[in-house]
């Protein structure tokens, strides 16, 4: 029992700290990386409506559980793109919840090549139930109130170069940064301190023989006071209809991926993360699951696979 309070405590502590990663974290990205890039919002020529839920490290008491709902399109004959989305992130006692409007303008810089530009405006709230957790001091004034509705604006940045087999992007999902003074960090129930998330994201596709296609990709993720991290995944396709993947996270574990168009408009998507840290001797892993729906019409899209 003094192992689980500990655990959540240390949970509650993460989520108000300045020295970790607080922006959501998810492997199935490459699927949509409106998840991380404004930018991507209108990169194809359809729209799509995605969903998506994860369950990190689970067995392991007060553990992130993070949903995701998405939808971008790009007007018709236009070089405009559009999205909204809204993420929900629970994290031991605390709660943070966003939603975001996105607008993208895409320049063709070649033949094969387009170059798209974001911003996105976000507004959240967050909630910590800091007198839920148990503490030594019955007096500590750090944990008597709770945070309760305490609203977040924020805007964001990314830019997206794309063709039909490479991209490369580059994103600050939060230009806003909250941060407290060291002389009020006893007054921590009064402002949720967030820090900045800078994503680089690339990958290239190679086709190989019967209709299968090789796909190398790499998210490196950084923010302050806490390590850089990098995403290395490798992504096959198999007769436009499938894939499978692997993947390994800096300072983190293995990841294991599967996509599959049940139809024409719709994909589903699975992936399971192993953690290689200590966490392992108390989580089995991470479970995230993907829902998405094409808006098309035709079969263009079943021959040329999303692969972005």
């Amino acid at each position: 029992m003094k192992t689980k309070i500990f655990s959540i405590l240390l949970l509650a502590l993460a989520s108000l700290s300045a020295s970790a990663q607080q922006d959501p974290m998810i492997t199935q990205y490459m699927s949509n990386q409106v998840f991380i890039n404004p930018a991507y919002a209108g990169s194809h020529d359809y729209s799509t409506l995605s969903a998506l839920y994860r369950k990190q490290w689970v067995e392991f008491p007060g553990a992130p559980k993070t949903g995701f709902l998405t939808y971008d399109t790009r007007f018709k004959c236009s070089n405009i793109g559009m999205a909204f989305t809204f993420v929900n992130d629970r994290l031991g006692i605390s709660e943070r919840s966003d939603l975001s409007g996105i607008f993208t303008y895409h320049v063709r810089t070649s033949s094969k090549g387009q170059l798209s530009l974001g911003i996105k405006a976000s507004i959240g709230y967050y909630d910590a139930k800091l007198t839920e957790l148990k503490v030594w001091d019955a007096n500590d004034q750090t944990f008597a109130n709770d945070v309760l509705n305490k609203w977040v604006p924020n805007v964001g940045l990314g830019a997206y170069y794309y063709t039909d087999k490479f991209y490369l992007g580059a994103a600050l999902p939060g230009l806003l940064r909250y941060r407290k003074p060291s002389e009020e960090l006893a007054s921590i129930s009064l402002v949720p301190n967030f820090q900045r998330h800078y994503f680089v994201s690339s990958g290239y596709v190679f086709a190989l023989p019967s209709d299968v296609y090789l796909k190398p990709s790499v998210l490196v993720k950084y923010t302050n006071d806490a390590p850089v991290e990098a995403d290395l995944n490798l992504n096959v396709f198999f007769m436009n209809r499938f894939s499978l993947g692997a993947g390994y996270r800096t300072k983190d574990g293995l990841v294991a991926m599967a996509e599959m168009y049940v139809t024409k408009n719709i994909r589903i998507g699975y992936a399971y993360d192993y953690p290689l840290t200590s966490i392992n001797n108390f989580s089995s892993g991470t479970h995230e699951v993907m829902v998405a729906y094409d808006f098309v019409r035709d079969l263009i899209k079943m021959k040329t696979p999303r692969f972005f």
